[in-house]
């Protein structure tokens, strides 16, 4: 949570996921995953985990290439594996919720944030015509958050 958090933080601030952070964050999870299933003798949710962290990945990625103008980038991509394998260790209930989470925030996010950023923009030089890069990150972090809220 602290990794998402932090990424977020610098998706808000420079539409930029640093993929180091987002790789340190899934190797500490990782390690505690896979150290508490050894030492509980039960490796499955971490098997869930990773099934969790593919899905995710593979799952984003489809929509990154499928949807025009690059609307979702690679570190969506990325932060979706880093909140897929942490709700896939609480199972395939968390995961599912993680992405209805990620829908319903998504939905009212882009238009929220469309509108913010077109009235803080206001007043400032230039032509003013420019794609609009929503930051997601906060939304993918924030709905991982909920489904494993929703699921422990």
């Amino acid at each position: 949570m602290v990794c998402g958090l932090a990424i977020s933080v610098t998706d808000l601030r420079r539409r930029i996921v640093p993929r180091p952070w987002v790789m340190a964050g899934v190797a500490v999870q990782c390690a505690v995953f896979l150290a508490v299933g050894i030492r509980s003798h039960d490796l499955w949710p971490f098997v869930c985990a990773c099934f969790g962290l593919m899905g995710a990945v593979g799952v984003q990625l489809s929509l990154a290439m499928a949807i025009p103008r690059h609307a979702l980038g690679l570190g969506d991509v990325t932060a979706s594996g880093m909140a897929g394998f942490a709700t896939g260790y609480f199972g395939l209930e968390c995961f599912l919720w993680f992405w209805l989470c990620m829908g319903v925030l998504g939905v009212g996010w882009v238009p929220a944030y469309s509108v913010y950023s077109r009235v803080r923009s206001r007043g400032r030089t230039g032509d003013g015509v420019g794609r609009l890069r929503v930051p997601f990150v906060p939304v993918i972090a924030t709905a991982a958050a909920l489904a494993v809220m929703c699921c422990t």
